[in-house]
């Protein structure tokens, strides 16, 4: 049988005994015609997924970044939802939350959260999802998203301690410091994760210091190289 479209795909082609021939992590595009075998054809693995992480300081602007992706198609995860999703209680306080975050850390170590958060990644990108999962804080949230998901690129968003500072205590989100002393111990929390480590290992990078239409046009700017990459992989 023989379809005629365009279409962008990644996929692996496992070939049948009579040949030794395999192709991984194949990525492809092409406008005209696809020629279904019918002996190759089970054996198409088609999938399109992109998982997106943000790590960075306190009020350096991730949620505003996940909320510009959120209108393009990708699908938010916060990792304090996953944590959450855990504790098997309708809507947790932010002390319920912050404690049970240091429990499972101490049994799991400090990529616990990303570990817990798989499952719901996999079954999120599963149809060739776009996902975006905010507030990766630890080396070993990293290394274990790689490790499990080659679809996986980091973004650093930084911001100036003086501004974070303005937008916490100016918002006053659920989970915001409300004074100067809250504020410096969660930073204080954060550096014991890894927060400075987790940022160093981003492809990429936001620099929010400007306004919301400054964040949303660099947000834009990044999903355009984002674009190109997938083009450069198609073409190579």
């Amino acid at each position: 049988m023989v379809s005629n479209y365009f279409f962008g795909i990644e996929c692996k082609l496992y070939f049948l005994p009579f040949g030794p021939l395999e192709v991984q992590d194949w990525v492809l595009s092409y406008p005209g015609q696809f020629e279904h075998h019918p002996f190759l054809t089970p054996y198409i693995n088609l999938v399109v997924a992109l998982l997106l992480g943000l790590t960075g300081r306190q009020c350096s602007g991730k949620s505003e970044i996940a909320k510009i992706l959120r209108e393009f198609g990708f699908d938010v995860l916060e990792m304090g939802e996953v944590l959450k999703s855990q504790i098997g209680k309708e809507d947790p306080s932010i002390e319920e939350v912050s404690k049970f975050a240091i429990e499972v850390r101490k049994k799991m170590g400090r990529g616990a959260v990303a570990k817990l958060a798989i499952p719901i990644l996999r079954r999120k990108l599963s149809s060739g999802g776009k996902v975006v999962i905010s507030g990766v804080r630890s080396p070993e949230e990293v290394e274990i998203f790689r490790k499990e998901f080659k679809e996986f690129l980091l973004i650093r968003v930084k911001s100036e301690k003086g501004n974070r500072i303005e937008r916490a205590l100016k918002r006053g989100r659920p989970d915001d410091p409300s004074s100067m002393e809250e504020f410096i111990e969660k930073e204080k929390l954060e550096e014991e994760l890894g927060i400075e480590e987790t940022m160093a290992m981003a492809e990429f990078e936001i620099l929010n210091e400007g306004t919301l239409e400054e964040l949303r046009r660099k947000t834009l700017e990044l999903l355009d190289k984002l674009e190109g990459l997938d083009e450069n992989r198609s073409t190579s």
